[in-house]
């Protein structure tokens, strides 16, 4: 049935000895390590399978490590009474891109990269006296402490692997190694790529409002933008020479409607970034210049992972 390859690794992996449950949707299927979801998907459905010991754990620093084979959702623990089918499961969930609760979305923009195949996404989970600490890592790089819950917490906690689709697998394993590493590391990416953001201060608003900006290479010299003030904006952003660079005249947009102070600033953004001629780096910051002479400054998001409401405190299981 399987169509991925076993990986038997190097001698710090640890030994699990245990089994996959399946959340009730009958499309799980696991042997040692490796895990399978062969479900029919239609729509927007997930499915979970839990990794189940002799008991989960409940104090201690613990490591594991999952390797997308292809199709894989999100990574997270939860406790057993918590485990449930689809949107009805509770848990520590990282999504590749979002934290969330199993059913709800937490924090955006927590992961930078879309998990594929051959990724390895590691969790650590740090349980003392004060705190449960989770932290997540994305082929090695360490996004930050996702979650932060005061004693007392959920106990006991079992690893939890995500399925969006059929023909999907991925490989557990629990890894002696702990990282050192628990502050948000920088993207790695050549700029202008990555997430980007400014606060305004808007007359009639009581608080600075975030426009952020994504950029990301679409090819060679070619450069996707998604602009979000109320609705998010896609524009084109193309590399002429070394100095120029000009944007797409049209934009294409959702279709959200936000508080009339909102939708003025908005449109002033697009309006800008449509005549975007330069963009430069400037003491880690985006500087873009219009063909008018108008100029905007937009920090990064990394490194430190500020701009994320991270740590989330709030026990997600809860819910």
């Amino acid at each position: 049935f399987f169509s991925c390859l076993f990986f038997f690794g190097p001698l710090f992996l640890n030994t699990m000895p245990g089994q996959w449950l399946d959340d009730g949707s009958e499309t799980i299927q696991g042997e040692g390590p490796v895990v399978s979801c062969n479900a029919n998907a239609k729509g927007d459905a997930v499915f979970h399978a839990l990794w189940k010991e002799e008991s989960g754990v409940s104090s201690g620093v613990h490591f594991w490590e999952v390797e997308d084979k292809g199709g894989l959702g999100g990574v997270g623990l939860t406790t057993l009474d918590k485990f449930q089918k689809g949107y009805g499961c509770r848990m520590f969930n990282f999504n590749s891109i979002n934290l969330s609760d199993g059913g709800a979305l937490l924090v955006g923009q927590y992961g930078t990269d879309s998990f594929k195949a051959g990724d390895k996404v590691g969790m650590l989970c740090e349980m003392t006296d004060v705190d449960l600490s989770v932290t997540f890592y994305h082929n090695g790089k360490c996004l930050g402490t996702a979650f932060k819950i005061a004693h007392p917490y959920p106990t006991e906690l079992f690893p939890v692997i995500t399925f969006k689709k059929g023909d999907s697998c991925a490989e557990l394993q629990k890894l002696d190694t702990i990282p050192q590493t628990r502050d948000r590391e920088p993207s790695g990416k050549p700029f202008p790529e990555g997430d980007w953001h400014t606060d305004v201060h808007v007359q009639g608003l009581p608080e600075a409002h975030r426009v952020t900006l994504k950029i990301s290479l679409a090819g060679e010299g070619v450069y996707r933008a998604s602009l979000k003030v109320c609705n998010n904006a896609m524009i084109q952003l193309t590399k002429k020479d070394q100095y120029e660079w000009e944007a797409s005249a049209n934009a294409a947009m959702t279709m959200m409607m936000g508080p009339p102070e909102l939708m003025k600033l908005e449109q002033e953004f697009i309006q800008f970034f449509q005549g975007v001629s330069g963009l430069d780096e400037q003491g880690g910051n985006l500087q873009l210049v219009s063909c008018d002479g108008d100029s905007c400054a937009m920090k990064m998001f990394y490194p430190g992972g500020a701009a994320l409401a991270i740590p989330i405190t709030k026990n997600p299981l809860e819910r």
